[in-house]
């Protein structure tokens, strides 16, 4: 899309730029009026990235937001998830939302998912504005280990590729306390429907653990102990300290609890990065899609 290369050029440089949402990717029954343009941007340093942009392109920051990427050090930038967000900047027709992440805090968190903030975004559709040759490898590790971590988690043998893909979406959903409100409930169904020849492509299914059988997919399961060691680190890690868990519900413990903790700190976060008339307007936007989503389900259901 032009008016999203337009708006990446016309800020600081970075090195590397992504897209992704319901305004690049179709998803099942989006209502995308509203929505934003969602982008990544991967820098070498966070701070000294928007100190730059503040005065090449004041008018994306509130009042609050200015401040606090003005005072506030790099570990209070980054936070408990290594990226900050800032939105609804209105630039050429089009509202738009950008995170920031560096470089390396990327590449370390795509590979062993000891944040998963952003290794979850990588692991759905997204749009390369620009790319880099570290982070191509890194995003393909973080693929290979989400279609592993899936599969551990469904425990069944035979599933469609839809379930597959389904579970991969939904690794960072789980526990995330926005899905109660925020979101429709048929979010990782609809993000999977609208976008299911681009999964197809994006998860390479010749594994030794899983057969591919056309619209199905055979996990077997008897494979997936030697694979272990290829689960993320920082999910091992925890395995390592849960001797009465099976690893499934280790795996799934974990995320619930890391997806929680991040999700629940961003929304306190935003408030600094975003300001508060921007922070509530955009929150007011979530909980009107949410509550839409659930008013479709249930005339559906009726």
């Amino acid at each position: 899309m032009k008016e999203i290369r337009e708006f990446i050029e016309n800020r600081p440089e970075v090195k590397a730029a992504y897209a992704y949402g319901s305004k690049v990717f179709k998803q099942e029954n989006a209502k995308t009026s509203n929505s934003l343009i969602d982008l990544i941007f991967v820098v070498d340093d966070i701070k000294k990235w928007h100190l730059e942009n503040i005065k090449q392109n004041p008018n994306d920051y509130s009042f609050i937001g200015k401040n606090f990427f003005e005072i506030a050090n790099k570990e209070i930038i980054k936070g408990n998830t290594n990226i900050a967000y800032i939105s609804d900047i209105k630039e050429n027709g089009l509202k738009f939302k950008f995170g920031t992440i560096e470089y390396q805090d990327l590449l370390l968190n795509l590979q062993t998912w000891d944040k998963f903030y952003v290794p979850g975004r990588f692991q759905k559709t997204i749009e390369a504005y620009k790319e880099d040759v570290e982070l191509n490898r890194a995003i393909l590790i973080n693929r290979k280990k989400a279609l592993l971590v899936a599969s551990y988690l469904i425990q069944k043998g035979l599933v469609t590729k839809k379930e597959l893909f389904e579970k991969i979406v939904g690794l960072s959903y789980a526990g995330d306390p926005r899905m109660k409100f925020g979101e429709t409930p048929d979010k990782v169904k609809n993000i999977v429907e609208g976008s299911f020849d681009e999964y197809n492509k994006m998860y390479n299914l010749n594994v030794p653990y899983l057969k591919d059988l056309g619209n199905n997919v055979l996990i077997k399961s008897e494979y997936l102990i030697d694979e272990y060691n290829n689960l993320p680190f920082a999910i091992k890690k925890y395995i390592e300290t849960q001797e009465l868990m099976t690893i499934p519900d280790a795996i799934n413990e974990y995320l619930i609890k890391l997806n929680h903790d991040e999700a629940s700190k961003m929304m306190k976060k935003a408030i600094l990065t975003n300001g508060i008339v921007r922070s509530a307007a955009y929150g007011a936007r979530k909980l009107q899609k949410g509550i839409n989503g659930r008013i479709e389900q249930i005339k559906k259901a009726a």
